[in-house]
């Protein structure tokens, strides 16, 4: 049969109308079953509230309470010798002698190191020598002075031989000594730069020598800080093992550095660990203001906006931003002076929350439960008859 015949035409159009009417008919079950599921609104909107409530946010909560709170600094810095020297030869020579090694403790007026002084020591005996020729000489001189057979001028001179003499003896003897290097007090000597057989000079510096029985910390405090600092303020210093000891502000500067705008506090202690030496790396805290059992939030819970302080309190169910005013800042702790009150259920960690979240507060402290599947106990209906016999049930 041809396709451009009148009868293929005919039997083409009443296919494709046949085929509209089934689609049709199979399409109204579905309008018909969306209909009945609508018929029951209130329904849906409980589902939807329960749904809500379950989405809800938990949170961690904290109320007023009242807590001492302290203001504390906190810097680092590291100890130093209270007494500390570079101690050098005040002659120069060579180094024949060297008597302490780095760590020896050693006594004021002890022995470090000795210089060759054999020219000098040889010259101290010739002064010596003939200050003993000018003193017998004046002793002859004023044996005779008496029978007026000698000028007094004659006497003057030789009484004056034999002062410049014995000067020099003296001048020559204080050289020899300084060949013999002493320990200007007693401590450790922490460093021995030169050996034996070296050239020591007046510009080398031979030991290091300090004081590890009496250490200080300089601490630099902002201006602004430093009014708060007395002397006598305590200082609790940690050392990098953690272990802890106090100390006590006992020098302020009399000025404030122009270039750093900082304050320079000395501390010292009494008694320190075995393990505070010089150079040793501390951190320190000094208390600058306290308040005694004032009421107090977490820092967690209080955030800016705009420069003013608020907190998220939780009224029926959701998030109300409120502002509150705070006094002393603590290190965990915030001050509260006014804005809400002890009844009022504050988020602990609200900063990233916002105005009308629902929530559901927790005790602080506690972990937030995990969500179990809720169990219906409800027998499982039957399935009702299709509205469409056409259509099979998946």
């Amino acid at each position: 049969m041809s396709t451009s015949s009148p009868t293929y035409v005919l039997i083409l159009l009443l296919k494709l109308l046949l085929l509209g009417q089934c689609t049709s008919s199979t399409a109204a079950p579905k309008s018909l079953q969306k209909t009945k599921h609508s018929k029951g609104g209130g329904n849906d909107l409980e589902n939807s509230d329960s749904k809500s409530a379950d989405e809800a946010l938990l949170v961690h909560t904290v109320q007023l309470e009242n807590h001492d709170i302290h203001r504390y600094y906190l810097n680092s810095g590291t100890l130093t010798a209270q007494r500390k020297a570079e101690i050098r030869a005040l002659q120069s020579g060579i180094m024949v002698f060297v008597g302490v090694e780095e760590g020896d403790r050693v006594r004021q007026g002890q022995l470090l190191a000795k210089l060759d002084h054999r020219e000098f020591a040889l010259q101290e005996q010739l002064d010596r020598l003939q200050a003993e020729n000018a003193e017998r000489e004046l002793n002859r001189i004023e044996e005779i002075a008496d029978l007026n057979v000698i000028a007094k001028e004659e006497l003057d001179r030789q009484r004056h031989a034999w002062k410049t003499a014995k000067a020099t003896t003296n001048l020559s003897h204080h050289r020899v000594k300084q060949h013999f290097v002493r320990a200007p007090f007693a401590g450790t000597i922490t460093a021995r730069n030169l050996d034996e057989g070296n050239f020591a000079s007046s510009a080398s510096v031979m030991f290091e020598l300090s004081d590890l029985s009496a250490l200080e910390l300089d601490l630099f405090i902002p201006e602004r800080e430093a009014m708060s600092i007395a002397i006598g303020t305590t200082v609790l210093t940690e050392l990098v093992d953690k272990t802890v000891f106090t100390q006590k502000i006992i020098r302020k500067a009399p000025i404030v550095d122009p270039l750093t705008g900082t304050v320079k506090f000395t501390a010292s202690a009494e008694i320190y660990p075995k393990q505070a030496v010089p150079g040793a790396f501390v951190r320190s805290k000094i208390l600058l203001e306290k308040r005694e059992s004032v009421q107090s939030l977490p820092r967690t819970a209080i955030f800016d906006v705009d420069g003013q302080t608020h907190v998220f309190v939780i009224e029926n169910g959701l998030t109300k931003r409120t502002a509150i005013k705070t006094g002393l800042s603590g290190e965990d702790k915030v001050e509260i002076i006014e804005g809400i009150s002890k009844n009022d259920i504050v988020v602990e960690d609200g900063a990233d929350l916002s105005a009308g979240t629902p929530v559901k507060a927790m005790s602080s402290g506690k972990q937030a439960p995990h969500p179990q599947p809720k169990q219906d106990l409800t027998p499982p209906k039957a399935n009702p008859t299709p509205s469409n016999p056409g259509k099979l049930s998946d």
